[in-house]
């Protein structure tokens, strides 16, 4: 189903801003021969591939992003994690742990 901008709809009581959403960006996973195996779109998908190396501790693969590539260890972490990479989801959750105490503050 394809997104539509709720502002447009008579229903949405949020009154939604869509352009004002940031989505992840996708980045790409390669194989360590340097395969592309495919683009990975979503922080789930991502963490599935991550526990799938971890659960065979296989070495070698990587991904691409930004240009840069990022090994994956065989335990599924990726060391120097960047700025930008599937973190959206962790600032829109921390935004709403912290909207109740800023609300208690005013």
């Amino acid at each position: 189903m394809e997104k539509t901008n709720p502002t447009n709809s008579t229903n949405d009581p949020l009154g939604l801003d869509w352009s004002k959403f940031e989505d992840d960006k996708p980045i790409d996973l390669y194989a360590p021969d340097g395969r592309h195996i495919t683009v990975i779109d979503t922080c789930v998908e991502f963490a599935w591939v991550r526990l799938q190396i971890a659960k065979k501790h296989l070495s070698g693969y990587y991904i691409c992003f930004e240009g840069k590539n990022y090994p994956i260890e065989p335990t599924g972490r990726i060391n120097n994690w960047p700025k930008g990479l599937f973190d959206k989801y962790t600032y829109y959750l921390v935004g709403i742990l912290q909207e109740p105490v800023k609300a208690s503050k005013s």
